[in-house]
């Protein structure tokens, strides 16, 4: 098996389910947790906040729009972050992650480029889709993980038998190199229409959105329903290029648009 240093292989090697945040948030330690170290038992009137907290996030649906917190998992995403409620609302689902900088502290590094394949897990996870070993990725630049992991072949074996992503040739994916703005909107069209019960709207002549411009052949159509569906809302779109790599923050908010798609009504 090949070992890869990537960070963002290595920000999604470990699987970390909801009971231990909900540890965390409680101030008790988390075995195997990304950080090194415990934080310390937070107040008696801070306890009860955070159980009265996970108790809401608990009885919401999975795929919920999550309220602000009194302050952001990450040193680096205030909470007037233009990207804060996207990146806080994925980080409570298990979809994104951050670096871990300290004790107890991470960073979400919003500016910082995406991976192919770290991406491709970041959809499926969003997304909901059920991806076993059984998934057999076929690509031969794609590490294989093994029985103990699914990341990075499986995720990227379903996504491509579901055929939201797509190989750069048919025997290369590219896994380690940044995804860009286009692409990334590609997949998140393609995700919608194969996973979603809600349509998406083709753009009509009275589209006149800022992408229109932008006539890729295989991308530019994409783009467009996107910013015509809201898909892009959120995103400063005037003179926003494409082709340049999408950034964490960009990734986040898409991403969290297209979980929570619904059709436009005109």
């Amino acid at each position: 098996m090949n070992i890869s240093t990537d960070p963002d292989k290595a920000d999604f090697r470990r699987h970390h389910g909801r009971d231990r945040r909900r540890r965390r948030n409680l101030g008790l330690r988390v075995p195997g947790r990304r950080f090194a170290d415990a934080q310390a038992p937070r107040s008696l009137p801070a306890l009860f906040l955070a159980l009265a907290a996970i108790l809401a996030l608990l009885a919401a649906p999975a795929a919920a729009k999550v309220a602000p917190p009194m302050e952001s998992p990450f040193v680096d995403v205030p909470t007037d972050h233009p990207y804060f409620l996207a990146i806080y609302s994925l980080w409570q689902l298990d979809v994104i992650d951050g670096y871990p900088v300290g004790e107890g502290t991470a960073e979400f590094r919003p500016q910082n480029p995406v991976a192919r394949q770290h991406f491709t897990k970041m959809i499926v996870r969003g997304m909901s889709v059920a991806v076993s070993e059984a998934d057999v990725c076929t690509f031969p630049d794609v590490d294989v993980s093994g029985p103990s992991d699914l990341y990075p072949d499986n995720y990227i074996a379903a996504a491509y038998r579901d055929g939201v992503v797509r190989g750069m040739s048919p025997s290369t994916f590219n896994p380690f190199g940044s995804i860009k703005r286009a692409q990334l909107i590609s997949m998140v069209v393609r995700a919608i229409r194969t996973y979603s019960t809600a349509p998406l709207k083709e753009p009509d002549a009275g589209y006149h959105g800022y992408m229109r411009g932008f006539d890729d052949p295989t991308h530019g159509h994409n783009v467009q329903v996107a910013e015509h569906n809201g898909l892009l809302e959120g995103i400063p779109l005037e003179g926003w290029d494409p082709w340049r790599n999408a950034s964490r923050g960009e990734v986040a908010q898409i991403l969290y648009n297209s979980i929570h798609f619904q059709p436009p009504t005109k």
